[in-house]
């Protein structure tokens, strides 16, 4: 993901429970397996493997893109190269929002910090 950024302060919040999300549920037309959920568990950064953490942020996330890309991902014609972990699965690459958590250990000179709004975007 390409990130561009701009600070803001935000307050300190207890830990979302919850989110909405658009999931998919397995391949498909994306008209025909997303739905729209209200009470999906947010991701953590324990969800990430340890070695990549350091270099991860949770985003709180304010407007989203369903991309081409994750349509083709979804369609599974490209599963044997690309293709969500597993399902459900939450799709969206190309997002705006808030950054809430880095990792504790994360580089000095990482060019990102809590409160940063940054847009993100898939990039080959």
């Amino acid at each position: 993901l390409y990130c561009t950024k701009q600070h803001m302060t935000i307050r300190p919040a207890t830990a979302m429970t919850t989110m909405k999300a658009c999931q998919g549920r397995g391949y498909g037309a994306p008209q025909d397996m997303l739905t729209v959920e209200p009470n999906v568990k947010p991701p953590t950064l324990a969800d990430i493997p340890p070695k990549k953490r350091k270099d991860w942020a949770i985003i709180k996330v304010h407007a989203v893109a369903l991309a081409p890309g994750d349509c083709r991902v979804l369609s599974g014609k490209t599963s044997p190269l690309q293709g969500p972990p597993s399902f459900p699965y939450v799709p969206g690459g190309d997002v705006c929002g808030v950054i809430t958590k880095l990792e504790e250990d994360a580089p000095a000179d990482l060019a990102f910090t809590v409160g940063d709004r940054v847009c993100a975007m898939f990039h080959e």
